[in-house]
């Protein structure tokens, strides 16, 4: 996908706004090989340069994609990252042979290079190269910034890697 512009208010990605389930329990959804290049991806809430957010109940494995450095990723309020916005509660996400080379901005809670946030989470053999800025909005200060999550439930980091510099109030880290 390149040179688009994706704009919404919540569940906002390239590829998916939002990754649902069938109804079954834990039902599996899988996004691969996909590339973005040359765009913008902003919104509000659940916000990714790959997909924007997770259904509760749905187990998401998203694998080999990337995301260019000529593309921004921007949210205003909860859940923003290269690849992946935010997994909900219930939900469970993995990660696995991803790059992101974007710059992350949004405010508030939970901005990640790989992943903004996730309940469950798994990253495997993923890098970030982009910045990830967390400004404050008004009296709500930036909280979980991190190079790889912004924040994450259950989670296992394995060969992960962050070149990019991470700002924030609170919660910051090179990897969560």
């Amino acid at each position: 996908l390149e040179n688009v512009s994706v704009t919404g208010d919540g569940a906002v990605g390239a590829i998916a706004g939002a990754v649902r389930g069938d109804g079954a329990a834990m039902s599996v959804s899988l996004i691969k090989n996909c590339k973005v290049i040359n765009s913008t991806i902003k919104g509000s809430v659940g916000v990714g340069g790959i997909a924007g957010i997770t259904d509760a109940g749905t187990r998401v494995q998203i694998d080999s994609c990337s995301v260019s450095a000529s593309t921004a990723i921007s949210c205003t309020h909860y859940g923003v990252g290269g690849i992946l916005g935010a997994g909900v509660t219930r939900s469970s996400v993995a990660v696995t042979n991803c790059t992101n080379n974007a710059a992350i901005s949004g405010a508030m809670v939970n901005l990640g290079g790989i992943v903004g946030g996730a309940d469950t989470l798994q990253v495997i053999s993923c890098s970030n190269y982009g910045n990830v800025t967390a400004s404050s909005q008004g009296e709500q200060n930036a909280l979980a910034a991190g190079g790889i999550a912004g924040g994450a439930g259950v989670a296992n980091f394995i060969g992960v890697h962050n070149y990019g510099k991470i700002s924030g109030y609170k919660g910051v880290g090179g990897i969560v």
